[in-house]
C-alpha cells in the first residue's frame, strides 16, 4: 500500500512487531496505520507470551521459594 520494497516492509514490520520502533520509515496512508496499530498489538502481546514464559521457565528451573 505504502509503495515500499520488500526488504523495507520486512523491516519496518520487524522492528513494529518487536516494539523497537525507531519511525525511521512510518505509514502515511489511514489503511496503513490501521494495520501498523495491529501488528504492534500483536507484537505488544507475543512480547508478553515470551516473557511469562520465560519467568515460568526461571522459576521451575530455580525452584519457587515459599
Amino acid at each position: 500500500m505504502e509503495g515500499w520494497s520488500h526488504l523495507d516492509s520486512f523491516y519496518w514490520s520487524f522492528i513494529t512487531a518487536s516494539t523497537v520502533g525507531y519511525g525511521d520509515i512510518r505509514p502515511v496512508k489511514s489503511k496503513s496505520k490501521i494495520i501498523a496499530i495491529g501488528i504492534a498489538f500483536i507484537g505488544l502481546t507475543l512480547s508478553g507470551i515470551v516473557i511469562a514464559v520465560a519467568v515460568e521457565a526461571a522459576t521451575v528451573a530455580l525452584g519457587s521459594r515459599h
